[in-house]
C-alpha cells in the first residue's frame, strides 16, 4: 500500500533555514532549505510507511483509563533512537500559515509550489509519542524569505499537499 505524506494545518516547529545558490537553474531565486519538526502520536508513522508503527512499538501491559485495550505505546527497541527515513516527495505544495490569514485582500500565507520534501527522521519515545522531522526545499521569493526569518525557531502551522499521482492510460481508447 502506497502512503503519501500529507499534513493539514499541523502545528510544527520551524527549526532551521538555509539559503543556497542554485547555479544550474535559470530562475534567479536562490534555493532554500526549511527544516521542520512536530510532536505527534505514533499513529502518524503511517504517513511514512503503513507498518512502521508496529515495527517500533508494541502493546503496553496497563489498561487505559477508559477500560479500552492498551495501544502500541511501548518501544520495542529503545536503544535505536532517531531513525532516518528515505522518502522524497517531489512537486509538493507546502503552505506555511503565517499571520492572520489575509491582509489588504491578499493572503499572508507563504506557499511554496513544486517543493521537494525529504530528509525525514523519526525520534520514537516511550508512551506512543514521536518527533517527526523533515526538510522542505523550494524557491520562496525574497519577501517571503524575510518573513520566514521572523518565525525561525518558533511554532507555526504547516500544510503539505503531495502532487497528484498521474494514472497511466490503459491504451483502450484507440
Amino acid at each position: 500500500m502506497q502512503t503519501s505524506f500529507q499534513l493539514d494545518r499541523q502545528p510544527v516547529t520551524f527549526t532551521a533555514m538555509r539559503i543556497r545558490p542554485e547555479l544550474q537553474d535559470e530562475n534567479p531565486l536562490p534555493d532554500i532549505d526549511l527544516f521542520f519538526q512536530a510532536r505527534m502520536g505514533n499513529d502518524s508513522l503511517a504517513l511514512l510507511a503503513p507498518d512502521m508503527r508496529s515495527l517500533l512499538y508494541k502493546k503496553g501491559d496497563q489498561q487505559t483509563t477508559d477500560g479500552s485495550e492498551p495501544g502500541l505505546t511501548v518501544l520495542r527497541f529503545p536503544e535505536l533512537g532517531r531513525q532516518r527515513i528515505k522518502k522524497e516527495i517531489i512537486g509538493a505544495e507546502v503552505t506555511v500559515h503565517y499571520g492572520v490569514g489575509e491582509s489588504n485582500g491578499k493572503t499572508t500565507d507563504i506557499v511554496i509550489a513544486e517543493a521537494i520534501v525529504d530528509r525525514f527522521f523519526v525520534d520514537p519515545m516511550e508512551g506512543g509519542t514521536i518527533i517527526l522531522g523533515w526538510r522542505v526545499r523550494g524557491k520562496p521569493t525574497g519577501e517571503e524569505n524575510g518573513r520566514l526569518t521572523l518565525i525561525l525557531g518558533r511554532e507555526t502551522t504547516l500544510t503539505v499537499v503531495p502532487p497528484e499521482e498521474k494514472q497511466g492510460s490503459l491504451g483502450l481508447d484507440q
